[in-house]
């Protein structure tokens, strides 16, 4: 019973053993758990790509990818450094060889550097070039694989990530100044105060320091929000110059503009002898009288059809139609004057936002208008025609609400709000003392001089000796600002876009757009795995290909081993004997080849030589197998036993040494060969 279990104990020790020694057993399962690990990093990877970066117990991403990179390097490293081994004796099986070779192949498997010279020499000529290979991009795995994980930004839907839209305005109030009766004679509004400072701010500041103003709130650094639609306002300028055309004015048929809005006092403004005025379509012109000049003036109004370009537009909010001198030429073309007319409508916008470190960035797109039915009708249903000004507040006259579709949506403005708006707009753009003489606003750079008398006027001018310089006039006030604007286009973009931030400010229904922020997330730069990921498969077929022809050519499974290495040492007998450096050893065996088994069993050559003994027949070689038995006997040994002798100083060493190769026969006899 004793002896069975010692035997299956036994069988079992020598089974490990064989898979672990003499088999490819602990290579295959080397490269199978690299494959194992490298699909770890991949499964990793995958799986957080796009998450937030995360550390647990102190170890992060990155940490856990490099542990199975480590791992997965090893174990390739491992097996390919087995098949180099191995490939010594591959190749010394299959032809005669330098004996350098077998040095070659050896420094290939311990490490980056033998694997280079391996490639010199060898030129890819061997199929162990492709373990070497694989040994030296090895070397570029754990830099590769430290560039695969990044950190970048992606934007997260978050409820605290708001902006707001407007989608209904009613700021605003009016009252009505009752008449006789019931009858209510006329309306005053008042425009909201918050709206009143926009409206100023529009038209002193610049479209970027305004849209910094809406009060968006995002938690990080970064945000973003999908397009949304909100209601608003929009400004458009065309260039009317082709338009200004010149008329010539009879004397005493039409009052000079320059005395009108140039005397503070009562004046005669009838000119003495014919001039020009240069007029646009919608009948605002400017004189060019060669006593009094107007540098610029305008023409504000919120009904379309007093307009040269907006005659259609249901929605106008203000119009200014603006003439300006650009030279001081006299008498004056038309190409000495500009002019241009600007609107402002209500509309709805398509936005876009973003913010990025603080500063909102927007870009709006204007949507066709569409008006639903009974848009702004009289609650009494007196109208059908659509008016021509949506202010009016000369008399009570209630209306519906201005409602705008777009994509499903309606926005609304409340007549109040209308009346409120248009009203101040009026107040701001339209002078309110003298006569207008077609235009609501001047300004007149160098003015006649004020005096202290009373002048007759008229083209006979000021003479007293007491006339005092006045500086510019201007009439309203807001006409300095829109003379000495760069660009009238953009004082109105800005002005839209004041008014627009602050309908979104005020929505009567509170509308938010919700947005996303910018979530620091791991990225993948896939790229970058591909070495790994082809080192692993290299070495998988060199593995492959290595176990083919160790059992195509019969070759024994040593690989590494340093005692298959003494074994095969002594066939080349005393060729490096003599040989005390490692370059005076590999010179000689650059000059010395060897083959190990295969058909050719013949002894060590050098290159040009041949063995100086040689046995011609079985009976001299069996004679000297006797020989070589008898002193075995003689000196007490059994002939199962066998043993190398290194040569010491006895001088029949010095000259010959001998020279053995085993091979088994049969399955169980040993054949020992003697040659010189």
């Amino acid at each position: 019973m004793t002896s069975s279990k010692s035997k299956m104990r036994r069988r079992i020790v020598d089974d490990i053993s064989y898979l672990l020694k003499d088999s490819w057993w602990p290579e295959v399962q080397a490269i199978f758990t690299a494959w194992l690990a490298l699909a770890v990093i991949f499964f990793l990877l995958g799986y957080y790509f796009n998450k937030t970066p995360f550390v647990w117990h102190g170890v992060s991403l990155n940490t856990w990818v490099s542990i199975f990179s480590t791992i997965m390097k090893s174990l390739l490293l491992f097996t390919v450094s087995a098949c180099l081994s191995q490939w010594k004796y591959i190749s010394f099986s299959q032809k005669r060889r330098k004996l350098i070779d077998f040095d070659l192949y050896d420094g290939a498997s311990r490490g980056p550097n033998g694997s280079v010279s391996l490639l010199w020499s060898m030129q890819l000529r061997s199929f162990a070039s492709i373990g070497a290979i694989i040994t030296i991009i090895s070397l570029a795995i754990d830099p590769f694989v430290q560039q695969v994980i990044g950190q970048g930004q992606i934007q997260k839907l978050d409820i605290a990530t708001t902006i707001p839209r407007a989608t209904r305005y009613a700021k605003g109030a009016q009252h009505r100044l009752m008449g006789r009766g019931t009858v209510a004679a006329a309306v005053v509004p008042t425009i909201d105060f918050s709206l009143q400072s926009a409206i100023t701010a529009g038209l002193t500041q610049t479209k970027d320091d305004i849209s910094q103003q809406t009060k968006f709130k995002c938690p990080g650094s970064r945000c973003f929000w999908d397009p949304y639609l909100s209601f608003g306002v929009s400004s458009e300028c065309r260039d009317i110059s082709n338009s200004l055309t010149n008329q010539t004015i009879r004397a005493g048929n039409q009052s000079l503009q320059g005395v009108e809005f140039g005397f503070s006092t009562q004046r005669n403004t009838t000119p003495t002898h014919n001039y020009n005025v240069f007029v646009v379509p919608n009948n605002l012109y400017i004189d060019d009288y060669s006593t009094y000049k107007v540098d610029m003036v305008t023409y504000a109004t919120s009904n379309r059809s007093d307009t040269v370009n907006f005659k259609s537009n249901k929605t106008l909010l203000w119009s200014l139609t603006v003439i300006k001198r650009k030279t001081d030429n006299r008498p004056a073309s038309v190409q000495d004057f500009e002019a241009m007319e600007c609107g402002l409508s209500y509309t709805i916008q398509n936005i876009s936002s973003q913010v990025i470190n603080t500063t909102l960035v927007e870009d709006a797109t204007v949507l066709p208008v569409v008006l639903t039915n009974g848009s702004y009708a009289p609650e009494d249903g007196s109208e059908s025609d659509f008016p021509d000004s949506l202010w009016n507040t000369t008399v009570y006259y209630p209306r519906n609400e201005l409602q705008l579709a777009g994509n499903g949506t309606k926005f609304n403005i409340s007549w109040a709000a209308i009346n409120s708006i248009g009203d101040f707009l009026n107040t701001t753009f339209v002078r309110s003392q003298g006569r207008q003489l077609s235009a609501t606003g001047f300004y007149i750079k160098d003015p006649p001089q004020q005096t202290t008398e009373q002048h007759s006027g008229g083209d006979n001018g000021p003479s007293s000796d007491h006339d005092t310089d006045s500086g510019p006039q201007f009439q309203p006030t807001v006409m300095q600002q829109i003379y000495n604007t760069d660009s009238i286009p953009a004082m109105f973009e800005a002005l839209a876009t004041s008014m627009s931030v602050n309908f979104r400010t005020n929505d009567a229904n509170n509308a938010l757009a919700l947005g996303s922020m910018a979530v620091t997330v791991y990225k993948v730069r896939w790229g970058w795995i591909t070495l790994p990921l082809l080192s692993v498969w290299a070495g998988t077929v060199f593995l492959a290909v290595t176990m083919y022809y160790t059992m195509r050519d019969e070759v024994p499974l040593w690989k590494s081993s340093a005692l298959a290495i003494l074994k095969v040492g002594e066939r080349t007998g005393d060729t490096l004997e003599r040989e005390d450096t490692i370059a005076g050893m590999e010179n000689k065996a650059e000059k010395t080849k060897l083959l190990l088994g295969g058909s050719e069993r013949r002894p060590l050559l050098r290159d040009g030589e041949s063995s100086s003994v040689q046995f011609e027949d079985d009976t001299a070689l069996r004679r000297s197998r006797s020989t070589r038995s008898k002193e075995k006997r003689s000196n007490g040994e059994e002939d199962n036993a066998s043993f190398i002798s290194l040569p010491l100083d006895d001088g029949r060493f010095s000259e010959t040494l001998p020279r053995f190769s085993w091979e088994r026969e049969d399955g169980d006899r040993l054949e020992e060969r003697f040659q010189d």
